[in-house]
């Protein structure tokens, strides 16, 4: 797999695949090569030819007729990885090229060629008549379509060896994404061909999932990386992992309960862990008339600046043209505080100089907005104010600064331009919930890492630029819908949330919360919801108060197939939208807006 790129300071060497290989691949056509070398579509589809565990129990016909592991191995490396690169980059192609000796004299298998051989493809192609074009290309599709059937196939009851699974797997996801990008000039046609290439069906055949448990993954991040592609995967498995450090023994499907905050033991951070400086608070009396004026607070860092600072927060009030950045964090990272608005000066002074370099040397100081400070914790109604007016607070920041330890320990500068999105990807930020609704708002959303600061929207859109022949973020392109949100397009100029009620679905997929009745107020501030109506209803009814206030509900929650609320009138309202499957809504992102309903005392009425 030597043609992926990997992380600027990889935690593995690349797999080393061996050339199991027997004889070399025929050159004939990929679809009959089986008949040629006598395999019939029952040899080919008898697990016990790809699985020799034992006992195999009940499965004497399939012992019987299985073949040998030497020769089940050798078939496949030949069919699916030299067949397959012969079937969809033509017969020119030279499988002894894709072969080289270790440096112990075995031979292994190299992919060092493989984009070379893909610009002569393209080379080949040009000049050719479009209707002969589609015949090759119905060709390359047969034979794309008959590799992924049968390695799903085998990845399921396999125990070969898992390197060479996991080369197959890149190589055909590769191959596919090369058939989309080739034959439709880079444009993604209607009917692209979209697979999903396994890597093995179990932590003994996944040679990435052994390396990141390894490393020290949560199983949940594992588990989550799978819906990458191949290529995605290898890239993010040589990363070290986030929250290494933290227990990863307790965790669900898609959670990771390292992130869980025990408030009753909370305490907030230094910058460094030998750092003892004072907390330096806000006044809550200023708070207090800030919020009265529905005003948003804002810290000022005009003194700041000076490192002996000692004094009260000094704050200032939002105006029509005020200019400020609202900061994103996550309070696992230990930079909120449940006692009082006060972070140490340390802090401060970190989170001013970030804010101050998001702008030149000769802008004047620029006020930040951050919860740990701006929310009160007291009084009562002063906290729940500032939670109706989050909103507006992310709406009208000039920029948003995402804040993760895990990013920051890494640079965004002189490393493969996918690395970043990989550590964004699976960083603590992207899967809570409330960090959701400040990357969705945002009208410019920048994420710090060691050296800088990214806007998130340009860089990606450089990515997507500069690598359209390159898998490993293939998988990644509905990523920004988990960050920015399709109601990005709408929603920050409208007030319809109507349209993608679905993208809520898509993008709290895999997030959550230490407060679980937090759902309903992280998707009312989404929505405009009236949120002084959200926060007086109690805890354990809020979604159910959400949903009445649900501005344009669709037929569609009628088919919603999850679970649902039990209250009278809500039999029809999904109970959680977070870690929900994909499939318990059906439609599409625009099926709300098509297909409108009407919530009534009784129930949700539907035509």
């Amino acid at each position: 797999m030597d043609h992926l790129e990997l992380p600027s300071a990889p935690t593995h060497s690349p797999v080393t695949v061996p050339y199991f290989c027997t004889t070399e691949y025929d050159g004939g056509p990929f679809a009959t090569y089986p008949q040629r070398q006598g395999w019939s579509e029952t040899d080919i589809y008898n697990r016990g030819n790809w699985s020799h565990r034992s006992p195999f129990d009940g499965e004497s016909s399939l012992i019987a007729a299985r073949k040998s592991a030497k020769e089940a191995t050798s078939f496949l490396q030949n069919w699916l990885f030299f067949g397959l690169l012969s079937g969809v980059l033509g017969p020119q192609n030279r499988a002894n090229e894709y072969v080289r000796n270790s440096p112990d004299g075995d031979p292994v298998v190299t992919t060092e060629k493989l984009v070379e051989d893909v610009s002569h493809m393209v080379d080949r192609l040009r000049g050719i008549q479009p209707d002969h074009l589609k015949i090759m290309m119905g060709l390359v599709d047969r034979n794309l379509t008959i590799a992924h059937q049968v390695f799903t196939f085998v990845c399921a009851n396999s125990t070969l060896d898992p390197a060479l699974l996991l080369s197959i797997a890149i190589t055909g996801d590769f191959l596919t994404l090369i058939r989309n990008i080739v034959y439709w000039g880079g444009d993604p046609p209607s009917d692209e061909l979209v697979f999903n290439w396994p890597t093995g069906d179990s932590t003994q055949t996944d040679i990435i999932a052994q390396q990141m448990e390894a490393d020290g993954w949560c199983i949940s991040q594992i588990i989550r990386s799978r819906r990458l592609t191949p290529s995605a995967r290898y890239f993010v498995s040589r990363l070290k992992p986030p929250s290494a450090a933290k227990s990863h023994e307790a965790y669900s499907y898609f959670r990771c309960l390292a992130y869980q905050m025990d408030w009753d033991t909370y305490e907030t951070a230094h910058t460094t862990s030998h750092c003892d400086c004072k907390f330096i608070a806000a006044s809550e009396d200023r708070l207090v008339e800030i919020l009265r004026k529905d005003k948003i607070p804002l810290i000022s860092t005009t003194k700041l600046i000076a490192r002996d600072f000692e004094g009260e927060i000094e704050l200032d009030e939002t105006s029509p043209n005020a200019v400020y950045v609202a900061i994103s964090h996550v309070w696992s990272d230990r930079m909120g505080n449940t006692k009082a608005n006060a972070l140490p000066r340390c802090q401060l002074q970190q989170l001013t100089k970030l804010v101050q370099q998001l702008y030149s040397s000769t802008t004047a100081p620029i006020s930040f907005w951050i919860d740990t400070i701006c929310c009160p914790v007291n009084p009562r109604w002063a906290r729940s104010k500032a939670i109706t007016s989050m909103r507006q607070t992310y709406r009208d920041a000039e920029k948003v600064l995402v804040l993760d330890s895990y990013m920051r320990m890494y640079p965004a500068l002189g490393v493969p331009i996918f690395e970043p999105f990989a550590r964004i990807c699976h960083c603590g930020w992207t899967q809570r919930l409330w960090t959701l609704q400040e990357g969705v708002l945002a009208r410019s959303l920048y994420v710090q890492f060691a050296d800088v600061a990214i806007n998130f929207d340009q860089a990606w859109e450089a990515m997507v630029l500069g690598r359209k022949q390159q898998t490993e973020f293939h998988n990644l392109l509905s990523f920004p819908t988990r960050i920015r949100g399709d109601w990005g397009l709408t929603w920050r100029e409208s007030d319809k949330p109507y349209v993608s009620i679905q993208s809520a679905v898509i993008a709290l997929h895999e997030r959550f919360t230490s407060i679980a009745t937090d759902e309903a107020l992280c998707l009312g501030t989404l929505l405009g919801i009236d949120m002084e109506r959200l926060l007086t209803a109690p805890p354990a009814e809020r979604m159910k108060h959400f949903w009445s206030l649900f501005p344009s509900p669709s037929r569609e929650f009628a088919c919603w197939t999850g679970p649902r609320l039990s209250e009278p009138g809500f039999g029809w309202a999904p109970e959680s939208l977070m870690n929900a499957r994909l499939e318990w809504f059906p439609g599409n992102h625009y099926s709300n807006a098509e297909n409108p309903a009407c919530l009534t005392d009784e129930g949700l009425q539907v035509e």
